[in-house]
C-alpha cells in the first residue's frame, strides 16, 4: 500500500485512511473524541497523528507547527517532514536567509497573473550542513 503525504493546518489533503475518495482536511478525516476537545492551535498537532502510522511518511504543516517538539515527535514515529519556517522560528529564519540562495539552480518556474499584478515564483532546494537550528534538517526549499 503507497503512503500518502499527511498535512496539518488548514491545507486539504488527497485521499486519507477514512475515504478513498476524501478531499477533507486531514483533521476532519481522522476526527475524534481523544483530540477534537482539546484547543487548537500547538496543541493540536499530535493527537491527529496518532492515529495513523506515519513511518516513512511526509508529513507537512503551516509555520505554526514548526516547533522542535514537534519534530521530536515526527523524528521519534520515524517520519519526515517539511515545515515554514517564518518569524516564530527567527535563528532559523535568519540562517535559511543566510544560504547562497543565488548559487542555487532554480528546478521549477511558475508565472501566473493575479490580484492585478503578474506573479512568478522559482523553487529552489539546497542541501543544508549540519549546524542548522533545527533537529535533524537536511534540505531548504
Amino acid at each position: 500500500m503507497a503512503r500518502l503525504p499527511v498535512a496539518l493546518g488548514s491545507v486539504t489533503v488527497g485521499p486519507c485512511t477514512c475515504s478513498a475518495r476524501s478531499t477533507q482536511p486531514l483533521v476532519s478525516c481522522l476526527g475524534g473524541p481523544s483530540w477534537t476537545e482539546r484547543p487548537n492551535g500547538i496543541n493540536a498537532f499530535s493527537p491527529p497523528l496518532d492515529w495513523i502510522d506515519i513511518a516513512g511518511v511526509i508529513v507537512t504543516a503551516d509555520a505554526l507547527h514548526t516547533q522542535r517538539g514537534h519534530v521530536s515527535y515526527l523524528l521519534g514515529r520515524s517520519a519526515h517532514y517539511l515545515l515554514t519556517v517564518k518569524g516564530n522560528q527567527p535563528t532559523l529564519d535568519t540562517q535559511l536567509r543566510a544560504l547562497p540562495w543565488m548559487n542555487v539552480p532554480v528546478v521549477d518556474l511558475t508565472t501566473g497573473k493575479g490580484h492585478g499584478r503578474v506573479e512568478s515564483r522559482s523553487v529552489k532546494i539546497t542541501t543544508v550542513r549540519a549546524g542548522l537550528a533545527f533537529p535533524c534538517a537536511a534540505q531548504a526549499i
